[in-house]
């Protein structure tokens, strides 16, 4: 009995860092892509400089307007994906410790 207590215990807690690991990677990979776009759209907004009368200089607004917007839709995305992904990591450990207090009253 005791063993088989041992046998989920160690396999709640492989479960668990699997998902932290997870949830840091893809952390990580959202903030990099967020801080990667900004650079960009910076870049973007920065290519026409301040001169007057340079000839495109309404479409590159047009651009910068559509970038910075897609920009902050994103970057609002990201966040609700994190806040998903907590939410889905908190209700895994609370089925995970379900499941323990079950295997402890069959066993």
């Amino acid at each position: 009995m005791k063993k088989g207590a041992e046998l989920f215990d160690a396999w709640a807690k492989t479960a668990t860092d699997f998902l932290d690991i997870g949830m840091k990677m893809q952390k990580q990979l959202l903030e990099d892509c967020t801080d990667t776009t900004e650079t960009l759209r910076e870049t973007s907004a920065n290519l026409g400089g301040e001169r007057e009368g340079v000839p495109g200089k309404g479409l590159l607004s047009l651009y910068t307007s559509g970038v910075n917007t897609m920009f902050g839709a994103s970057k609002v995305l990201a966040g609700e994906i994190i806040k998903m992904h907590e939410t889905w990591k908190h209700s895994l450990a609370n089925q995970i410790e379900m499941g323990r207090e079950i295997a402890q009253h069959w066993a």
